[in-house]
């Protein structure tokens, strides 16, 4: 039985090895659609597009989801799952910017 138990414990860290290296993986900047702004496919660094998005309360979970257009410069919806507005809690929101002049402006 300790044995088993060994066994367990041994793969249950190597997997959780190797499912960390695939998670930077997923991390790392690449020419194929993906979920981040990149702009620079030379250097392959991640460039920050604008400025940060500040959320209006740390509560609301500002950025618990994001979505971007294909090829994600131009739009993003940030959504604010425990956003409360209008006299309802946790009602969330989400928030629609568009990339221009070099600012994220809110459009919905």
């Amino acid at each position: 039985v300790a044995i088993i138990v060994f066994l367990i414990l041994i793969l249950s860290i190597v997997l959780g090895i190797l499912l960390s290296q695939e998670s930077a993986r997923a991390l790392t900047p690449t020419p194929q659609p993906t979920l981040a702004p990149t702009t620079n496919f030379q250097s392959w660094q991640w460039e920050q597009l604008g400025e940060s998005f500040t959320t209006e309360t740390p509560q609301d979970e500002t950025g618990f989801s994001v979505a971007m257009s294909n090829e994600g410069t131009t739009t993003v919806a940030i959504g604010a799952r425990k956003s409360t507005s209008d006299g309802l809690v946790l009602r969330g929101k989400v928030n629609i910017f568009d990339f221009e002049l070099n600012r994220w402006e809110e459009i919905g």
